[in-house]
């Protein structure tokens, strides 16, 4: 989900436009997301909150300044913006795990604690079992 802040100022796009296209797609759909979470994914660097200097550089959007560097695109090459069968799927997808693959949980004992008028600290913990 975008914030209306967030579309124009990292892509230069106004929410009331993206409203009333039918045909709009977000960003990490047409590959040109430029969240950390979408460029890492990608093997690129995080942006991070580059709007203020690329404003002052002149530029309108990040998305603006990434095009001039040629970092806009999260592919590289001409198949960037063809349209596949995966259109919608995220960048990273989420690994399935089995409880086979998971390790047993070491439960500790519960320790009754109790101290001294000096602060020493005496305890009724006799080891595990």
């Amino acid at each position: 989900m975008f914030s209306g802040h967030h579309l124009l100022r990292g892509y230069g796009e106004k929410v009331d436009d993206v409203l009333r296209d039918p045909n709009w797609n977000c960003p990490p759909c047409r590959k040109i997301c430029n969240c950390s979470i979408c460029r890492r994914s990608y093997g690129k660097d995080p942006t991070g909150q580059l709007f203020p200097s690329v404003s002052e550089k002149g530029y309108n959007n990040v998305l603006e300044y990434l095009a001039k560097i040629g970092d806009d695109k999260l592919e590289d090459g001409d198949d960037a913006d063809d349209e596949s069968e995966d259109e919608n799927t995220p960048p990273v997808k989420k690994a399935k795990i089995s409880n086979d693959d998971l390790e047993p949980i070491v439960l500790l004992e519960r320790i009754n604690l109790s101290f001294d008028e000096t602060g020493n600290v005496f305890t009724d913990f006799k080891g595990f079992s």
